[in-house]
This record gives C-alpha cells, sequence and structure tokens, in this order.
C-alpha cells in the first residue's frame, strides 16, 4: 500500500475485498486527489476510517461489508463537512438501514436532491 500511497494523481480506487486494512489506509492519505474509494468487504474499522476525513477530494466512498460502524461513519461524515467543499457525496455504508444502497448526503446544509 506505501507504493501506491505514492500515486499523487490517482483519481480513482478499488480495495473491494483485499486484505488491505487500517494501516493499509493510512498509507492512502496522500492520495488528494481521489475521487472515487471502494472499500467493500475490506478490515477496515472506525480507526481506519478516520484517515479517510484527510482526502479532501473524495466523492464516492463504499464501506460496505466493513467493519466501520455507525458512529465512525457518522464521524467521517462530520470530517467531510468540515474540510470539503462539495455539496453531495455518494457512501454505501454498512451497518444502517441503507444497506445496499447508495446514499447522498447532505454536505454543508444542502438539501438531498
Amino acid at each position: 500500500m506505501e507504493a501506491v500511497g505514492k500515486l499523487a494523481r490517482l483519481e480513482s480506487l478499488n480495495l473491494d475485498h483485499t486484505g488491505v486494512g487500517d494501516a493499509g489506509i493510512a498509507k492512502l492519505t496522500g492520495l488528494t486527489r481521489l475521487v472515487d474509494l471502494q472499500l467493500d468487504s475490506v478490515a477496515l474499522t472506525d480507526a481506519g476510517a478516520a484517515h479517510l476525513g484527510r482526502l479532501s477530494s473524495l466523492r464516492d466512498l463504499d464501506l460496505y461489508h466493513t467493519l466501520v460502524s455507525e458512529k465512525g461513519f457518522q464521524q467521517l461524515n462530520f470530517e467531510f463537512r468540515i474540510q470539503n467543499s462539495f455539496t453531495h457525496s455518494k457512501f454505501r455504508i454498512p451497518n444502517s438501514e441503507f444497506l445496499n444502497s447508495a446514499v447522498e448526503l447532505p454536505i454543508r446544509g444542502q438539501q438531498p436532491r
């Protein structure tokens, strides 16, 4: 993951069903152009998800079948509200009533579409 974390121009990364976990995700924080990150079925916890808030360009994030709790997701959502200027983002999240669906979250007080 260290080599991937050095690909500064990377915009999309699919790590679905891989062995990546919290430590691997921490090595991706320099991917400031990353727009799409797919993490379905990886060993990601709230601790690892906290690193995702540093990905300032992220718009599409799949956390389905991870160990990220609703609390971890809410913290991540808060980080994006603070740092990012976008109005909507798609997140596929675990452990909630939105299972198996993409969710558009209102960011910075915008109403959902």
